[in-house]
């Protein structure tokens, strides 16, 4: 091009070099005499040409003419034309954007590496000054980089660079493995043609062209890796064979039967003592994900919104060996909110009430606190076992069920009003860290740290083991069946609209007499006054749903009782924290509940104070205006 007018086509070649170009060449070609040059090859274009014609001059070389580095053919719809009104050079262009009879740049790259394969084949170590135009050396710079399409058209490209007018440049040419257009290529048979000197002998060194099985290398991996038979002959037989290999369904005509192959053909036994076989990821349909179906699923996307942890957690507890998954997001949000959730407030509980002195267990055991370690000690004994036998997703299920079920939902719930339990739960939560530790790693670290463990890391502490003394068959049985019971009974009372805090005179089971301590339970959580037992009747539970005006009241003390540790919650107040608090209501029965259930009102829920008065415009943490019955309306308010 001279001065914007495209001149790409060589039959209407008219231009001539310009003196400032000449002025520009002449100047670049001081610097390059110093340095010497062995060879000069030039587009065949009038320009160029008298360029080469000046280089020649000072150089004292000959011209060798190549078509191959003529100027990009922008078409005849752009000859002649300005640069601006050719609308192919203008906007956005891919590698293969041109014009109907012009070129693209990917033309360009072909007959470029097709000169510079001519040239590596021809010559060696010599130095050649090539005379083109702009978008061909330009091009050449990015072939003799290796670079890719994608990388010729980035603007951040650190090989990215465009000549100017005049302008003399340094091509650095790597010897490396090359595809038809240039781009780096390592896969045969570009590769088969690197040759490398070899530092030790000097001799020249090349890949063997002729190629095994692909699997070979896979399945030699039990061997190849120590280097055996030639060396480390102790550490092979001390990890031959392994313990356990694992991978997805397809390699069984992979991995899997090569690692056999081989090790059969060398004289051993299978390699491998077990084999771990997983299933393939679906989609919602339930198809095999494929990239060319574009109906995977981005990992990467759903790591960001739920963790790692999450998504391993999903799939440990979900997938059983040899299946396949259909990969559903909201699968993945339910354990999200069930499991880890679940186990994150357990944490959070201990971290809010927790006394840092306070680590070790209470000396008195609660018979809930028994059951709880006898849970524990079971979850370690069974979780081992099914890691033993490879049984993952039953392992992950038993401790998700003790997270949610028995520490949670019925131990932690239990203990929520005892500060001495504090300890015991911290307890429980490191065992629990090691045992997630193999499947949760980051998640098991932060618990590890948060709770205050002892060691370097969760990684890095012994498994642990079950504790007899700690396991009561007996116990757990018979906790198994209260809970039981409480369900039957929670079952009534919602059948009958009896709300829990509603308390009830007599519950009369037909069974053999309970301990005390597990009746408490019962009773606690019926809110029932009295057991009875009675093996003659002909339900296993039945409720007296009979209702007095004492019971009434008390269950108006109840909901009340519910409402202050609500809004305890609400301002965030510390387990033992006390706080005094200010009640009205109109109604009768109201102030005569209160009257009666004061002292037990204060004593459950930490009151100072409850005084009994006029709402009034008093700054309180939280006030409230609530229904504790239809038409029961009492106002309260607490501060610190």
């Amino acid at each position: 091009m001279t001065d914007g007018i495209i001149n790409s086509q060589l039959k209407h070649d008219t231009y001539h070099l310009t003196p400032d170009g000449q002025a520009m060449v002449e100047r670049s070609l001081r610097l390059l005499q110093l340095d010497g040059v062995d060879l000069i090859y030039a587009s065949p274009f009038t320009r160029t040409q008298e360029t080469a014609k000046i280089a020649a001059k000072v150089l004292h070389r000959d011209i060798n003419t190549d078509e191959r580095l003529v100027e990009l053919n922008c078409g005849t719809g752009c000859e002649g034309k300005p640069h601006a009104l050719c609308p192919g050079l203008n906007g956005p262009r891919t590698m293969d954007t041109k014009e109907p009879d012009g070129e693209s740049w990917t033309d360009v790259r072909l007959r470029l590496m097709d000169f510079m394969t001519e040239m590596e084949s021809k010559y060696r170590n010599k130095k050649i000054l090539i005379v083109s135009h702009g978008d061909p050396l330009w091009l050449l710079n990015a072939v003799g980089n290796g670079s890719t399409a994608a990388q010729i058209l980035e603007k951040d490209n650190p090989y990215q660079w465009y000549p100017t007018l005049g302008e003399l440049k340094k091509i650095t040419w790597r010897k490396i493995p090359r595809n038809e257009t240039g781009e780096l290529d390592l896969h045969r048979p570009y590769i088969d043609s690197v040759v490398i000197k070899c530092p030790k002998c000097k001799s020249k060194m090349r890949k063997i062209p002729d190629l095994i099985d692909v699997w070979f290398d896979s399945g030699a991996m039990p061997f190849a890796q120590w280097h055996y038979p030639f060396e480390n002959k102790p550490m092979f037989k001390n990890q031959f064979p392994a313990d356990f290999i694992v991978e997805a369904i397809d390699q069984t005509r992979g991995w899997f039967w090569t690692l056999l192959a081989i090790a059969t053909s060398l004289g051993y036994s299978a390699p491998y003592k077990n084999v771990m076989v997983l299933g393939h990821t679906l989609d919602e349909k339930g198809q095999k994900m494929s990239k060319s179906k574009k109906n995977f699923v981005p990992v990467m996307e759903l790591m960001d919104t739920y963790g790692a942890d999450v998504l391993r957690w999903y799939l440990f507890s979900s997938v059983a060996a040899g299946e396949g998954k259909a990969i559903i997001a909201k699968e993945i949000e339910a354990k999200l909110k069930g499991f880890v959730f679940t186990l994150q407030n357990c944490i959070r509980f201990y971290e809010l009430y927790a006394v840092s002195t306070a680590k070790t267990a209470p000396a008195k055991l609660t018979v809930l606190d028994k059951w709880i370690l006898s849970r524990l000690h079971r979850l370690i004994a069974d979780v081992s076992t099914r890691l033993e036998q490879y049984d993952v997703v039953t392992a992950v299920r038993a401790i998700e069920n003790f997270v949610t079920e028995d520490l949670s939902n019925w131990w932690v719930r239990r203990s929520r009003k005892r500060k001495e339990a504090l300890p015991l739960l911290r307890l429980i939560l490191l065992e629990t860290s090691k045992l997630l530790a193999p499947f949760v790693p980051f998640m098991a670290e932060d618990m590890y740290r948060r709770l205050g463990g002892e060691g370097e890391s969760v990684h890095l502490t012994d498994w642990p083991k079950p504790a007899k003394k700690y396991l009561n068959e007996n116990l757990e049985s018979e906790m198994a069946q209260v809970k039981d019971v409480i369900a039957m009974g929670l079952a009534q009372r919602k059948e009958k609209q009896l709300k829990v805090r509603q308390p009830l005179r007599l519950i009369s089971l037909k069974r053999d007499k309970l301990s005390k301590d597990l009746e408490s339970l019962i009773k606690d959580e019926l809110n029932i006054k009295q057991i009875k037992y009675d093996k003659s009747q002909e339900h296993e539970l039945v409720l007296d749903v009979e209702m007095t005006p004492a019971l009434i009241q008390e269950g108006y003390a109840r909901e009340l009782m519910r409402q202050i540790q609500d809004m305890r919650k609400e301002a965030k107040y510390r387990m033992d924290d006390l706080v005094f608090a200010h009640w009205h209501s109109d109604s009768p029965d109201i102030v005569q509940a209160l009257a009666t259930w004061s002292e037990e009102i204060k004593r459950d829920t930490l009151l100072k104070t409850l005084e009994q008065q006029p709402k009034d415009s008093k700054a309180y943490d939280i006030e409230k205006e609530t229904e504790l019955a239809p038409g029961k309306i009492i106002w309260l308010g607490i501060k610190k």
